[in-house]
């Protein structure tokens, strides 16, 4: 069944004023602030829809405007709060983070898989060399990243060349494009217990990660992110790998004894 609003896919109806509400909250939120006609512009709407979607926003709390423009009004951060609230692996993994990445002097961050990507649930930079732009709730892609290869790395050769079913993108010369490469470098991450990430997703950058399990389900991923001058010290990139693999024990404990989520009041 098809309504005027949206469009059926596998017996469900999709409504595309959702899907636009969000692509257009999406645009808002890497430009900053933005007019009518810029966003009608952006993602093919006439200017009297954009302004309609605009004004609703305002209307409702969700954006401000001034001067003829428009942007994201800090209201959505309590949704984004509340949201990472409910997770275990954040509440079990926030000041473990922190500490680690205070250790360090680096950026820390706790991960887990969405569809195809790897999406930051805390993120903490101690690091007073760079200003790496991570940040909660930001989505990369697993074969590029540490984190996600870790997630890689919980699939069988098989299971990979099925869960890669498109080519990879490359963002570095450093990166893996080729899944057989990649199925090689996985395979030493299970034996080691740790992944890697150097510069295959940004120039002069390296990461640590390590899996945070409960029993054998991999629940999410664990990281130390530094500049590679620095992960090139022997004693510090010893020093990166204890941490980030202590800090995976120490949470997958806080999963097993503290399951349940603090209220509002704790945070």
């Amino acid at each position: 069944m098809h309504t005027p609003d949206g469009c059926t896919s596998m017996g469900r109806t999709r409504l595309s004023s959702v899907e636009r509400t969000f692509e257009i909250m999406e645009v808002m939120s890497t430009v900053g602030s933005i007019s009518p006609t810029e966003l009608a512009a952006r993602v093919d709407i006439p200017v009297s829809t954009a302004h309609n979607y605009l004004t609703t926003l305002h209307d409702i709390g969700y954006a401000l405007e001034e001067g003829g423009e428009y942007s994201l009004s800090p209201k959505l951060l309590a949704i984004g709060s509340r949201t990472r609230m409910n997770y275990d692996l954040y509440n079990c993994s926030k000041h473990v983070v922190e500490e680690m990445a205070k250790r360090t002097k680096a950026l820390g961050a706790v991960g887990m898989k969405e569809n195809k990507q790897i999406t930051f649930v805390h993120v903490r930079n101690e690091s007073q060399s760079f200003d790496i732009k991570n940040y909660p709730g930001m989505q990369l892609p697993l074969h590029a990243t540490a984190n996600g290869k870790i997630v890689l790395a919980e699939l069988s050769k098989t299971e990979l060349h099925s869960f890669i079913d498109d080519s990879l993108d490359d963002f570095t010369e450093a990166t893996h494009t080729d899944v057989e490469g990649l199925a090689n470098e996985l395979k030493t991450i299970r034996e080691r217990g740790y992944a890697y990430n150097d510069e295959e997703y940004e120039r002069g950058v390296m990461t640590v990660a390590a899996p945070i399990k409960n029993d054998d389900d991999l629940i999410g991923t664990i990281s130390i992110t530094d500049l590679k001058k620095r992960m090139e010290e022997p004693e510090h990139e010893e020093m990166v790998i204890e941490t980030v693999q202590e800090a995976a024990n120490v949470v997958e404990i806080n999963l097993n004894e503290h399951p349940a989520v603090p209220s509002t009041e704790e945070l």
